[in-house]
């Protein structure tokens, strides 16, 4: 285990401008993950626990948005904003149906399904983002796809089943004060932790810290690294 403090001398480990090929290369990942992760957006479901997701080829589920069920008149799934949230290790299937007098109901529970996957992306409302403080996560998933954006968000519990975490996954969540990348992540993205200015310190346990990591984290100075680390990508600690 190795571990340093960062200063201007040593934060750039490695300066590159990001040239368009990183556009590109986003653009390519972006379009695999929807043809090979997950249903498209437009097949989303809803979960009997409060929660939108779609569903994997592989048989298991990726959350996007919690959600509140109202039944009723002019009723449906709504927005759920809270400060700690936590992900399920499940969802089950609930359809819902209108009457003639535009009442919605509950007809029926379909399959359930393990979570395996989260991906907030464009789902999460401003004010969703706005007040999640803290976020925690069943040891089924394995899989981060985007939690960015969210400025209040102090804390990030990520398990150890997480092998995978995307591009952006974290970017700009600007009151983030700490993280650790657990050594079971074997795919990592690029700008994770971009734009993170409250992150003061991290411990990177894989082999990998991608393009642009820690990226304008202006207050980060504690870092530990794993012995294991191989690959420090450009621009990763930049400021």
């Amino acid at each position: 285990m190795r571990h340093f403090t960062l200063n201007s001398q040593n934060r750039s480990l490695s300066i590159q401008s990001v040239c368009l090929g990183t556009l590109r290369r986003f653009l390519v990942l972006s379009l695999l993950g929807l043809l090979l992760g997950t249903t498209s957006v437009w097949a989303t479901n809803y979960s009997s626990n409060g929660w939108a997701f779609t569903i994997n080829l592989d048989g298991t589920a990726t959350v996007i948005n919690p959600v509140t069920y109202v039944g009723g008149i002019g009723g449906g799934y709504f927005d759920r904003a809270e400060s700690n949230l936590v992900i399920p290790p499940e969802v089950t299937l609930q359809n819902i149906a209108a009457n003639g007098n535009d009442s919605v109901y509950i007809i029926s529970f379909g399959d359930t399904y393990t979570v395996t996957g989260i991906d907030f992306g464009v789902f999460l409302s401003n004010a969703q983002r706005t007040a999640m403080i803290g976020i925690s996560y069943p040891n089924t998933v394995t899989t981060i796809k985007n939690i960015a954006n969210c400025p209040n968000l102090q804390s990030i519990a990520i398990p150890s089943s997480v092998t995978t975490i995307s591009t952006y996954a974290f970017q700009s969540d600007s009151s983030l004060l700490s993280i650790t990348i657990p050594a079971t992540v074997t795919s990592i993205g690029d700008y994770v932790c971009r734009n993170c200015t409250s992150l003061q310190s991290a411990t990177v346990l894989n082999s990998k810290i991608g393009d642009g990591q820690f990226l304008n984290c202006t207050v980060l100075k504690d870092v530990t690294l794993s012995d294991d680390v191989t690959t420090i990508g450009r621009d990763a600690f930049l400021n």
